[in-house]
Parts: C-alpha cells; structure tokens; sequence
C-alpha cells in the first residue's frame, strides 16, 4: 500500500499539481474535447454485443416503419447508464433523447416498470404503446440498486418483474427488441427462447454517449462487434456453488468458473456476439482470455 501511494503522490508531483499548476484549473473546455466526446461514443458503440437476430435488426427506412415504443426502466435512463466508479460527465444522453433526435420514427414513452418491483400500475400504458407502435424497444436489467461495492446479487435471474413485462410486450408487439444493461451477467435463456423477441442487445454501463451508440446500432447505422466479456451462467448456477468458494477449476459436484474452466453449459459462453452480415462470427470454443 505504501509503494501505491509512493507512485500516485509521485506522478502527483510530476505533473505540479501541488504548485499551483493548470491541472488544478481544468475546466470542461480541457477534458470534453472534440476527440473525447467521440472517444466516449466509440467506447460506447464498440462495447455493445449483439445477442440475438431473427433479421429484424437493423431497422432501416425500407421497412417502412413509423412508430417506435421505447419501454422499461432505461429508456430515459442517464447517470444510471454510468454504473459505478464513473467520473462527471459534461452530458449524459438518454436512449429515449437519441430516438427522438433521430426524427425517423415517432416515439411514444413509458417506463412500465422498475428495476426490481413488482408492482405491475405500468404495465397497462406499455402494453398499449406497444400495441400502437410498429416495433418495441424494452430497456432493462441491472443497476446499482442490484450490484455494486458491498452489494452482491444473490440471483442471476432477470429482477423484479421485468420478465413477466418483457413477455407480455412480445405477445402485442410487431416486433420487440430488448437492450440489456448491468455489469453483471442475467441469464438471457427466457428471451434467446421466446421467439416474440426478435432482438437482444448487451449494451453493459454505456455512459454519456449510451443512448445515440444504442439508437445507431438498431438503425444500422454502424453494425455490432462487440463481444460478451464474461460467461454467461444459467440462473441455476447459483444453486451449484458456494459464495464464498472462489476456487477455478472443478471438484465433485463443483462446476468450477469461468470459461476455461466451467463444466456446464453456459446459456452464452465468453466472447459471443453476432454481426449483421450473413456471416455472423460466433463463438469460438478454443478463445481463452489474455
């Protein structure tokens, strides 16, 4: 611990921060620059994972669609797109904000739900946007109320009653795509199987940029290439170890952890992503981590 705080004083001292120099005067004309902003974006864009395709993705003005539902607990989300451990941004720009600035569609919101409720009061108005609407964007999964420091999920199943709305959609809407955030992973089984859902994206804690990254990659205006950072557990695997073993590699019953070592079968292993090409490269078996 002394060597860390040797080295952070040090390059604190390096750089004057202690003798009055610019760096104790940064204003937003330093750090959101031009090429920052659109580091962000990049970021953003690049970090998002495609899930799943049946075709419909991406929209594009040749499917003549007119009316988009933008759903669920992110849709207007902005300092919840940052996750923890995030600085100040100068903007956070909201999925519901990238849709309406896109002047392609007309787009009707509702929140519908919460991240962890069970209270149904808006599932009605959702359920009525969507059937208005000629596709579904729902915005969900985890936030900080569910993961971070000293909080640790005891599921890995999707929260609340999120499931129970995203199901419902798929039985009124034409089409229905799902954006899924969260630093952790749910199991995506209930929405790789339900064939009402036509899209799934993983869009993690995108940040300032989250909403025009996602909205471009639905209209196809840049194609997904990201890949899934960890493994994906089926919700049963919390059942099959135990919290506080951290080991690897199997033993018995144990199933082990991670990809190079997991026993079982993952609901979308380490590294998965699709593209929108019909050569979509998908998961390679022998891919380990650096």
């Amino acid at each position: 611990m002394d060597q860390a705080l040797t080295r952070l004083y040090q390059a604190l001292f390096t750089v004057g921060f202690f003798d009055g120099s610019a760096y104790q005067y940064l204003g937003w004309e330093d750090v959101a620059t031009p090429e920052a902003q659109k580091l962000a974006y990049t970021a953003a864009v690049e970090g998002i994972v495609l899930l799943k395709n049946d075709g419909f993705l991406p929209v594009s003005q040749t499917q003549r669609v007119q009316r988009v539902a933008v759903i669920g607990p992110y849709a207007n989300a902005t300092t919840q797109m940052q996750g923890d451990y995030s600085g100040t941004p100068k903007y956070i720009r909201s999925p519901l904000s990238a849709a309406l600035n896109l002047n392609q569609f007309e787009v009707i919101y509702v929140e519908g739900t919460a991240i962890d409720t069970n209270v149904t009061t808006g599932f009605a108005a959702a359920l009525s946007a969507a059937a208005q609407a000629d596709f579904t964007i729902y915005l969900g999964g985890l936030d900080n109320s569910l993961e971070q420091e000293t909080l640790d999920r005891t599921s890995l199943a999707w929260p609340g009653n999120q499931l129970d709305l995203i199901n419902q959609l798929g039985n009124v809407s034409k089409s229905l795509v799902i954006v899924q955030f969260g630093g952790g992973q749910v199991d995506d089984a209930p929405l790789l199987n339900n064939s009402n859902v036509n899209g799934l994206l993983w869009a993690g804690y995108p940040s300032q940029d989250g909403g025009p990254a996602i909205m471009d990659i639905i209209t196809g205006k840049v194609a997904p290439a990201g890949r899934l950072p960890v493994t994906q557990y089926p919700a049963s695997y919390v059942d099959e170890v135990n919290l506080f073993d951290i080991s690897l590699q199997p033993n018995g019953s144990y199933p082990g952890r991670t990809n190079r070592w997991y026993t079982g079968v993952p609901t979308l292993p380490f590294a998965y992503g699709l593209h929108y090409t019909s050569k979509s490269c998908l998961h390679n078996p022998q891919l380990r981590p650096y």
